[in-house]
């Protein structure tokens, strides 16, 4: 008998039932969070048994103080502990990925709260994610027909570190350089990238003790190994976002830090200076796509 050609249906996953159902997480499991996604349960409804419907309200919200508006994305702060995402379908090239990959289909909201689980599982500093809900997948997947949303803990801080940064004498500069560091090193290390490490998307939690969180997780991947370029293009996001004063000799004293929380040979580091050096020249050319979502105007622009 002749094989069936895969039609538009097969593609997408549509010839799998449960991969058209509507689904739903609450992490009423993290004791450290536990009342927050409760509250959350009781106010939007609870996204396991009915995921529509959370999606539903969340859209239904009127957002007191919006931290980043773009085409697709929403991103507001709920009440003083929640920041809550709205998403309208997905990017192709994410949807391409995963589907290549064999991965089910993920929505914008599930794939980062999951993001955000796995990367706390290994320690660092991240949001907690408190639900996340996703309408049916469907033939239109990656268009702006589908909706999801997120929930996540609001990380209190007052500027993240690029601005910390820009503002800092050149021994304060010298006193972050190690522990930023060791948290690239550390994402890095697990087999993660982050795909958007720009230092707006680390939040000083505490400036005393060079605490940070890292933020916007949406587009990090996990890979054994993480490909050679992703590693390349991370660093380079981060010393292309450095400010101005921020000069050459402390970006390379950056770099032979983070090779050091790598154990990277001395060979190596000379070649990836080589590499992140080339990239950053290459993003230096270009503007940047991903903006501060502290200082984003609602069309997406920089304030």
């Amino acid at each position: 008998m002749r094989a069936r050609s895969a039609g538009w249906e097969d593609l997408l996953g549509m010839s799998d039932p449960s991969q058209l159902q509507a689904r739903g997480h609450l992490a009423v499991d993290d004791p450290a969070t536990a009342d927050l996604a409760a509250g959350l349960g009781r106010e939007l409804g609870d996204p396991r048994r009915d995921p529509g419907g959370f999606v539903l309200h969340a859209f239904e919200l009127e957002p007191a103080r919006w931290l980043r508006r773009m085409p697709g994305r929403e991103t507001f702060a709920h009440g003083e502990r929640i920041v809550l995402k709205r998403f309208r379908g997905d990017a192709w090239r994410e949807w391409w990925h995963e589907f290549s990959h064999g991965t089910p289909p993920r929505s914008p909201a599930r794939r980062e709260g999951e993001n955000l689980a796995a990367l706390r599982e290994l320690g660092l500093c991240v949001p907690a994610p408190l639900a996340w809900a996703e309408e049916p997948a469907s033939i239109r997947a990656a268009s702006r027909a589908s909706r999801s949303a997120l929930a996540m803990e609001l990380l209190a801080h007052e500027e993240h570190l690029r601005q910390r940064l820009s503002r800092s004498t050149p021994e304060e500069l010298r006193a972050w350089l190690e522990p930023l560091a060791r948290v690239v090193a550390q994402l890095h290390g697990a087999h993660w990238f982050h795909r958007d490490l720009y230092l707006q998307h680390f939040a000083v939690l505490d400036a005393r003790a060079h605490r940070l969180a890292l933020l916007d997780c949406g587009r990090a991947r996990h890979a054994e190994p993480v490909p050679r370029r992703w590693i390349v293009k991370d660093l380079a996001q981060l010393l292309h976002s450095a400010p101005a004063n921020v000069g050459v000799r402390t970006r390379l004293r950056w770099l032979c830090l983070y090779a050091r929380a790598r154990g990277l040979p001395g060979v190596a580091l000379r070649g990836l200076i080589a590499a992140v050096s080339a990239k950053q020249r290459r993003m230096a050319a270009h503007a940047p796509r991903h903006l501060d979502p502290r200082t984003a105007n609602p069309d997406g622009s920089e304030r």
